[in-house]
């Protein structure tokens, strides 16, 4: 492939963890809590501000954003945006719902709020919503540049199954 122009750019580790046993944690920070309903323009700013230092990724735009919430595959048991006392979206997280399993799509904390938890407090509630539905498995890709979302992961008991690696031919 490189003989023919062709540069690896980027992979996607991905991984899985049953939903059960339930993940040891604590609650969220003082003072955030999960929304009752997604706050969709503060999740939107916040995924474009996570992923804004993840190499290869773009901003997403509102229409995107929202297609995305009214899949037929989107997950809103386990799509939630978690906010401070001031009602600021700090954390995200955005589902998908297959037949035999769940994914974490997205997961986003602001960068003032991480190293506090909240990642983990958010991987933890989906997994509770996944064995309450009786899912088997939830699954997440994740870029592997994106070190935080990877550590966080692992952390949380998800094992990688695979990885991809995307190639672009050069110009």
């Amino acid at each position: 492939m490189i003989a023919r122009g062709y540069q690896r750019s980027i992979d996607f580790a991905y991984l899985g963890r049953a939903p059960t046993p339930p993940l040891a944690v604590g609650p969220p920070p003082a003072a955030v809590r999960r929304g009752a309903d997604l706050d969709r323009a503060g999740a939107h700013a916040l995924q474009n501000l996570a992923f804004a230092e993840i190499p290869n990724t773009s901003p997403v735009t509102r229409a995107d954003f929202d297609a995305g919430l009214a899949s037929p595959t989107a997950w809103p048991a386990a799509t939630s945006s978690w906010h401070a006392a001031d009602g600021r979206c700090v954390g995200f997280m955005l589902g998908v719902r297959e037949p035999d399993h769940g994914v974490i799509d997205a997961v986003g904390v602001d960068p003032a709020w991480r190293g506090r938890g909240l990642g983990r407090a958010i991987v933890a509630d989906v997994l509770a919503v996944a064995a309450a539905e009786g899912l088997p498995e939830v699954r997440a890709v994740i870029a592997s540049t994106n070190a935080a979302s990877l550590a966080l992961h692992h952390r949380a008991g998800f094992v990688e199954r695979a990885r991809k690696e995307l190639w672009d031919l050069a110009w």
